[in-house]
């Protein structure tokens, strides 16, 4: 890292944006970043490397904890820095405008524009099971359909996001209002079924051992997923009301109202399928809904994934364009990334390329690239935890409304268990066929040359 890459951080003036948000609306985006599609498919994998209830539990907690670690480091962060950007301008500040930039460039080109193509598919998929359930026949929407929807999906929600982050906020608290409701009334099952005297359905026999703890790092890998992604609100900090109070908070309270939803979920499959019929099904939630509601309960089921999804989706295309708009504001990216539209008062045009990356990654076999790629967000959530370190010893003076609790135990946590997915994870490269890389590697390696340009640019004058 260079002497000029090294600058201590200092306070950042106005952006243009308008502070629109405030701790529901933030913390419903902290939330909304983390409920995707996988808590409907990760009980019966945890369930399969933890056979016993208690295991289970253990497991959902324990990862609820090591979730919360993050959450903590990422709220000091986020009360220390008012500006646009998030987790870029702490490896900005922290680490250097190069990491910065390989981190932002790599969301814009592959991860953030590749997940949302794919929980867009993914939300297609199951709208075609509820039109099926609702129309008596298969293959509604077909290939075709659900292309059709996923691209108008993106579409529409762009142009929300592109109409203002108050309207975007509005539309995003709408759907998460809606899928908190569906998962509590998963949880209201599972706690009538029990109250009501209602025995677990076992399909095989119960585990003997109520820990395997032989097994517990991959249960626990499963679960770390699914509670991934309370970093990204911190991307709109600009917009965000009494910043250095209402991020920390929203960070820490969305991450720790996630934890209790899980594990509540949790208990209510328990109660209905038991351990070993959570084990035996691979779609866990449809089954207890279905044990418990009958034949409506695969419609129910795929409506509150389409919920689920649409949130997500939105959530990444109202969060994620701020990095890009920070980083032109910055110089290190395109200038025309950093405009603020003169109505709106949002940054239009980083909405607009992502979703234009997004739509042609509707295109691809994008669920391949990410399963090469995932391992792109943990390099640089160690990144960011040793970031958070280095603000500790060269910038002890910077003000933070919130302290990190557990200073220096929990943020090293953090740092070792984002260092050690990283390892587990790299490991799915091995796997990975390296032909579905060549589009998105060819894109990605495009962007360092306007960045190298522009060094060399600065460099010289």
């Amino acid at each position: 890292m260079s002497p000029a890459d090294a600058t201590p951080p200092t306070p950042e003036s106005e952006e243009g944006l308008s502070r629109s948000l405030g701790l529901f609306s933030t913390t419903m985006l902290v939330m909304g970043g983390i409920i995707g599609a996988g808590i409907f498919f990760a009980p019966a994998r945890v369930a399969i490397q933890q056979p016993a209830t208690l295991g289970i539990l253990l497991t959902w907690a324990l990862g609820g904890v090591l979730a919360l670690t993050g959450a903590i480091v990422f709220a000091e962060l986020g009360g220390m820095f008012s500006r646009s950007g998030g987790q870029y301008v702490y490896l900005r500040e922290g680490l250097g405008r190069t990491v910065a930039f390989i981190f932002g460039w790599s969301l814009l080109s592959i991860v953030n524009s590749g997940a949302i193509a794919v929980v867009a598919g993914f939300s297609a998929l199951n709208l075609e099971l509820v039109l099926d359930a609702l129309l008596d026949r298969q293959g509604s929407l077909g290939k075709g359909g659900q292309m059709l929807f996923a691209a108008a999906l993106v579409i529409s929600l762009t142009w929300v996001n592109v109409r203002g982050v108050r309207l975007g906020a509005s539309v995003h608290n709408v759907f998460m209002v809606l899928k908190i409701a569906c998962i509590l009334l998963l949880i209201a099952l599972g706690l009538a079924h029990w109250s009501s005297g209602g025995a677990p359905r076992t399909v095989v026999a119960p585990a003997t051992d109520p820990v395997r703890w032989s097994t517990l790092s991959l249960a626990l890998l499963s679960v770390l997923f699914t509670y991934g992604g309370w970093n990204n609100a911190a991307s709109v900090a600009g917009e965000i009301r009494d910043v250095q109070r209402t991020l920390p908070r929203a960070v820490l309270l969305g991450t720790i109202a996630v934890v209790a939803l899980y594990v509540g979920l949790n208990l209510s499959l328990l109660a209905i399928l038991g351990a070993p019929g959570l084990a035996a099904e691979s779609s866990p939630v449809a089954a207890a809904a279905g044990a418990v509601l009958g034949e409506a309960a695969g419609a129910f089921v795929a409506f509150a994934i389409v919920l689920s999804t649409i949130g997500v989706t939105h959530a990444l295309l109202l969060m994620a364009p701020r990095v890009f708009f920070a980083m032109a504001r910055d110089g290190i990216f395109l200038a025309a990334f950093g405009q603020v539209h003169p109505r709106y008062a949002t940054p239009h045009i980083s909405i607009l390329v992502l979703s234009g990356f997004t739509l042609f990654y509707l295109t691809q076999d994008a669920g391949a690239v990410l399963d090469g790629l995932v391992v792109f967000d943990w390099i640089f959530f160690t990144l960011t935890g040793i970031a958070f370190f280095v603000f500790r010893v060269k910038y002890p003076e910077l003000p933070r409304p919130y302290r990190a609790s557990g200073y220096p135990l929990v943020p090293a946590i953090f740092v070792l268990l984002a260092a050690a997915i990283v390892v587990v994870t790299a490991e799915k490269l091995g796997a990975t066929d390296p032909a579905v890389l060549i589009v998105p590697g060819t894109i990605f390696a495009a962007g360092f040359l306007p960045y190298l340009l522009q060094r060399l640019r600065s460099s010289t004058s």
